[in-house]
């Protein structure tokens, strides 16, 4: 329980990390003068946010998927043999 806590923990602090980023990149962009300039760092900031936002996604659903390999795998070994397929059997 404890682990799945530590990647909950670390997909929230991502996401809110991210989030702080980039609110103060929205913030700078408003200072912005030049029509020209305030229109590519919009763009830039909205490319950025789509690929950390996929890259946030991916981490916690990688690290989840980490740890409940884990533990369905020990859960697996103290499964009888006859509940088991049979081209999942453990060969002797």
């Amino acid at each position: 329980m404890l682990v799945l806590g530590l990647v909950a923990g670390l997909a929230v602090a991502l996401v809110l990390g991210s989030v702080a980023v980039f609110v103060a990149a929205a913030i700078s962009i408003s200072a912005l003068k030049s029509p020209l300039w305030h229109v590519l760092a919009l763009l830039a900031e909205l490319l950025a946010g789509i690929f950390w936002l996929l890259g946030t996604i991916y981490v916690a659903t990688h690290l989840a998927v980490l740890v409940f390999r884990e533990r369905s795998a020990s859960t697996r070994g103290r499964q009888s043999e006859s509940t088991l397929p049979k081209d999942a059997q453990p060969r002797a």
